[in-house]
């Protein structure tokens, strides 16, 4: 099995996000609450997204209320808070499980187009047999959440194989 070097920080970290559309802020603010030792709540950061944010005259959307999180706001949101954070399309498995057990915190992007939903999780295991484990705030416990190795392929190639890869400090890559 191939794990995340924070799996115990992510069980102790875990925030249910209940039945609000926040998967996006909750994985963020686990982040946040790792890298910064902070106690960030993710509903609050939800709200915080909600705001337009001013970036060289234009704006920058980054969450729309309670519907959608998108994942430059996620990457936004990191990057204020000083933690580096970069957005990929197109990644592969390959790449995810060579990322893994890195120094850093994979948040994969989910979902479907018939019906339409998506949804962010936090990365956390891959078993051969199991597939992958996720910690998701979709769910009360802290505990791994596993979908198949085909599932995930399928629904996590709707949305165009993306990730958020966090780290540490400046010199960590993804």
């Amino acid at each position: 099995m191939i794990t995340s070097p924070y799996l115990e920080l992510f069980y102790s970290h875990h925030q249910f996000q209940g039945l609000s559309n926040n998967c996006g802020p909750f994985c963020a603010a686990t982040a946040m609450n790792i890298l910064k030792q902070k106690q960030i709540m993710g509903a609050d950061l939800g709200r915080t997204m909600e705001r337009i944010k001013w970036k060289n005259k234009l704006p920058v959307i980054r969450r729309i209320k309670n519907w959608a999180t998108f994942p430059w706001g996620i990457q936004d949101i990191l990057q204020e808070e000083k933690i580096p954070a970069r957005w990929m399309l197109f990644q592969n498995t390959k790449k995810l499980l060579q990322m893994l057990p890195q120094e850093n915190i994979l948040i994969v992007l989910i979902g479907s187009y018939f019906p339409a939903w998506a949804h962010y999780k936090i990365l956390g295991a891959f078993d051969p047999n199991c597939g992958f484990g996720f910690i998701d705030s979709a769910f009360r416990d802290g505990e791994l959440h596993w979908d198949t190795a085909m599932y995930f392929k399928k629904y996590w190639g709707y949305y165009g194989n993306q990730v958020i890869c966090v780290f540490p400090s400046e010199t960590s890559t993804c």
